[in-house]
């Protein structure tokens, strides 16, 4: 079997024996998920051997990619309640597993990197909690090594459940979204950024150095 495919595998198992338990977690959110570490595992042919995980959240998908793959992760969130939540979790973890994983706190917007210090930047539903998201890019930009990948995603307002808010009024809907959104999510950048188009992104960033290879 590819080792690549093999890691993957392994991989998928982790995230999924992480991520089961919590309830907010949709087939959609798990299934990003999968994308992304598939994107690290195979980025140009080559798998991703120093990958930064911006706004890790409860962090499984570092997990996942070191416990999975062998990949040192550097796992990132500016929340300390979200950097104690990875500890929390790693702790759960055979200490051999994740013993390439750092977990650091840290702001998206200003990465304490020297410049080309990874082979990929992920960033799972992170964009749309920025006060600037363009400086993620930038940064991004500046961390990755040459050939390096950027893995983004983002809520999308073309999926179905968001189709479906726009028949409701809008009373409704901030009403909704106060059940389910953070206090972190930034309301005015949702249309642009959080649920933006899917083709929005890579057309509004193209400047910031990236060429993009693949839109899900």
């Amino acid at each position: 079997m590819d080792p690549t495919m093999a890691h993957g595998d392994e991989v998928q198992r982790v995230l999924y024996e992480l991520v089961r338990p919590a309830r907010y977690v949709t087939w959609e959110y798990f299934s990003r998920q999968r994308l992304v570490a598939s994107g690290v595992l195979a980025a140009r042919g080559r798998p991703a051997s120093r990958v930064l995980d911006v706004g890790c959240g409860s962090g499984a998908l570092s997990i996942g990619l070191s416990e999975g793959a062998g990949v040192d992760v550097v796992s990132m969130d500016i929340l300390p309640a979200r950097i104690e939540a990875v500890h929390t979790r790693r702790s759960s973890r055979a200490p051999a597993a994740t013993a390439r994983m750092r977990v650091l706190q840290a702001d998206a917007e200003a990465l304490p990197f020297r410049d080309g210090s990874f082979d990929a930047v992920v960033a799972t539903e992170v964009l749309e909690h920025l006060d600037d998201p363009r400086r993620l890019f930038q940064e991004s930009s500046r961390i990755l090594r040459p050939k390096g990948r950027f893995l983004l995603t983002t809520p999308n307002r073309e999926a179905l459940p968001y189709r479906i808010l726009h028949f409701f009024p809008e009373s409704a809907v901030q009403k909704l979204a106060s059940t389910w959104t953070q206090e972190s999510l930034h309301p005015d950048l949702l249309h642009d950024h959080g649920t933006g188009s899917p083709r929005g992104h890579p057309d509004r960033h193209r400047r910031e150095g990236f060429t993009v290879a693949e839109v899900e």
